[in-house]
């Protein structure tokens, strides 16, 4: 299977910028050009990756940009998504799709009008273990669910090491920061293996330890539709680095471990554990390329998207009703948070 030729503009040059630009680069078959406003990360690409790197975002778009890669703040996802399917591009999006779910309304209503792709990052749905939980998932390998525990622990000041932690947007309260935001992956995946979320009661905390301006811990209680609850733990703080999760079903249970880059399997009628290699940290780029050969796939025509717009929309509905939770100190569900973009979905279904 070949893709046709893109011309594609990473816009954000980040670490996941920098990354997908690396990776776009091996890949090859492509041209590959790039926009940031800061100087310095300009100049590191150009030399790094012999690219163009542009000041302005409006300048690059009319270079015969088809496709745009968005690794901005989370603030900045939402309007440069719209400019860029404004300018009749396609785009991937770097989760979460916004800090706030009504500004997808008008995303989705834009989106469904111009008829492009809009992509919503989703690495490890590509990951080798979490495959394989969800290949044994769906084998029923583990009967019916009823509980699901992640933890996701990384301290802050390592997880960027080249730059100061407190300028990063995860420090900053209106870049889209926090570690519920951050740690989107996690309710990503639990709705990839569990369906949709009803309730959410959440806690956060702040815990004033690294002098950031928003919150370092969080627990969320999620209900399922399917009847499973599930129990996730995030914080700024832990080391060293921890992402795992365990599901307890009627016949036996699941441990998905990216740090130790492993899965295990207990079948509890042969009261036997299995083991299962995975990606993990060992070989994490390996899911962002294989995220790639996805994308590039469906743009033309040749796959369907694993993750939708909807699908990001949900994560960030369970997001937001954290958000509420934490803020009223109570459980809240979905439907009684009132999201603009559910009235357009019906409308326009």
């Amino acid at each position: 299977m070949n893709n046709r030729p893109h011309t594609i503009l990473v816009t954000g040059c980040g670490s996941i910028g920098r990354r997908h630009i690396g990776n776009l680069l091996q890949l090859g078959g492509h041209k590959v050009l790039s926009h940031d406003p800061q100087a310095d990360r300009r100049e590191h690409v150009r030399r790094t990756y012999a690219i163009d790197c542009f000041a302005s975002f409006d300048d690059a778009l009319t270079r015969g940009v088809d496709t745009v890669f968005i690794c901005t703040p989370t603030s900045l996802h939402v309007p440069t998504v719209l400019s860029a399917l404004r300018a009749n591009c396609d785009v991937f999006v770097e989760k979460p799709i916004s800090h706030s779910a009504q500004e997808c309304a008008e995303l989705l209503e834009v989106s469904r009008k111009c008829g492009r792709l809009v992509f919503i990052a989703c690495n490890f749905r590509f990951e080798k273990g979490m495959r394989q939980v969800r290949k044994l998932v769906q084998e029923e390998r583990i009967g019916r669910i009823f509980a699901a525990v992640a933890e996701f622990g990384h301290y802050l000041p390592d997880w960027r090491p080249w730059q100061n932690y407190r300028d990063s947007y995860s420090a900053k309260r209106e870049l889209g920061g926090g570690v519920l935001l951050d740690s989107y992956h996690e309710f990503d995946f639990l709705h990839w293996l569990l369906g949709p979320v009803e309730q959410v009661f959440c806690i956060e905390r702040h815990t004033g330890l690294l002098e950031i301006e928003t919150e370092d811990v969080a627990l969320a209680t999620l209900t399922f539709a399917q009847g499973a609850l599930g129990h996730v733990h995030l914080d700024y703080l832990r080391r060293p680095y921890t992402r795992q999760f365990e599901l307890s079903g009627e016949l036996g249970t699941l441990q998905w471990d990216f740090g130790k880059s492993v899965v295990r399997h207990y079948d509890a009628a042969l009261n036997v554990w299995s083991i299962f290699e995975a990606d993990g940290q060992r070989n994490a780029n390996e899911m962002y390329v294989k995220e790639l050969r996805h994308f590039l796939a469906c743009l033309d025509g040749h796959e369907q998207p694993i993750c939708t717009l909807q699908d990001a929309i949900h994560v960030q509905d369970i997001l937001d009703a954290a958000k509420h939770s934490a803020h009223l100190g109570k459980p809240v569900r979905l439907d009684e948070v009132k999201l603009p973009q559910r009235v357009i979905a019906n409308r326009t279904s």
